[in-house]
C-alpha cells in the first residue's frame, strides 16, 4: 500500500480510532444498563463510592460470553446483587494490557475488585446462577466489613467519641 505523503498517515488513524471508538461503545452498550464504559471509569467510581468491581472480561466471538450474557448474567437475582458493584466489560482483545495484569488465560473471566483495584476472586468459564451469586455475595461482605472497619478505625491518634 503507497501512502501519498501529501496526506500522510493522519486518514488512516483517525479512520483507525474511530474503529475503536465504534468497538469501545459496542462492548459498553451490549454490556447493558448500569455498566460503565471503560476499565479506569470503574475504578473511580469504586473509589468514590465505595463499591466493589465486577469485571468481566469476554470478547466478540467467544461464544461462552454470549451464553452468560444470556443467561446467568440476565437473571434477575444476579443483576439485583450486581447493583452493589460497579460494573464493566472489558474486551480482552482490545486491553491485553489488563488481561496481563490479572492473569487472564480464558473467557469469560470474572473477577471481583475491591475500591482500590485489588483482587479479590477470579472465576474462569461458564457460571450457573447460584455459583455467581454466592461469589458475588462474599465479595461484596468482604468489602463492606473492610469499609465499615476503616470507617470507625480513630484517625490520627484519636480516640472515638465517648457514648457512640
Amino acid at each position: 500500500m503507497k501512502i501519498n505523503r501529501a496526506y500522510g498517515l493522519a486518514p488512516l488513524v483517525r479512520v483507525m480510532s474511530a474503529g475503536l471508538a465504534l468497538s469501545v461503545v459496542h462492548i459498553a452498550f451490549a454490556a447493558g444498563p448500569g455498566w460503565v464504559s471503560s476499565f479506569e471509569q470503574a475504578l473511580e467510581m469504586a473509589r468514590q463510592q465505595k463499591k466493589p468491581i465486577f469485571v468481566d472480561f469476554s470478547t466478540s466471538w467467544c461464544g461462552v460470553c454470549k451464553q452468560m450474557d444470556r443467561s446467568t448474567l440476565a437473571d434477575p437475582t444476579i443483576i439485583q446483587r450486581l447493583d452493589n458493584f460497579v460494573k464493566v466489560k472489558v474486551d480482552g482483545d482490545a486491553r491485553q494490557d489488563l488481561c496481563s495484569a490479572y492473569g487472564v488465560a480464558a473467557y469469560p473471566t470474572f473477577i471481583h475488585l475491591d475500591p482500590n483495584g485489588r483482587m479479590l476472586d477470579k472465576r474462569e468459564g461458564y457460571m450457573r446462577v447460584q455459583e455467581l451469586a454466592s461469589t458475588l455475595d462474599r465479595t461484596y461482605q468482604s468489602v463492606a466489613v473492610n469499609t465499615s472497619a476503616i470507617a470507625q478505625a480513630p484517625r490520627n491518634g484519636q480516640q472515638p467519641a465517648a457514648g457512640g
